[in-house]
């Protein structure tokens, strides 16, 4: 018998890696008014974009989110919350899987209340 390969270990290393650097978020389906506690690597980087020839910082939120805990790509129907960002409801746009294929990486757009 050999031994075992790392990859028989990625799912427990992806959970485990995942719960201890990331944040907590709150996540809705759509459709659903059940928020679920998820834990998230939450990117808060700041880009450049050219508004009228001038240049201008916005910041750019990008989240990724294990596949175990949303198994359906997110849609612009889903809600999540931010801890870093009381009070702000955003909606996930472009969802992709990450390299590893494990992950759901998506930026994130702030909605209006309620919506």
């Amino acid at each position: 018998m050999g031994l075992p390969r790392l990859t028989a270990f990625d799912a427990m290393l992806d959970s485990v890696t995942m719960e201890t650097l990331g944040e907590t978020i709150q996540y809705r389906l759509g459709g659903s008014s059940e928020w679920l506690s998820l834990a998230a690597i939450v990117d808060y980087s700041d880009q450049t974009r050219s508004i009228e020839g001038v240049d201008v910082v916005d910041q750019n939120i990008r989240v990724s989110i294990m596949k175990s805990s949303v198994p359906a790509k997110p849609s612009n129907a889903d809600r999540i919350r931010l801890e870093k960002r009381p009070g702000s409801t955003f909606k996930p746009i472009k969802p992709g899987s990450d390299s590893s294929g494990s992950d759901w990486v998506f930026d994130v757009k702030d909605v209006m209340p309620g919506a």
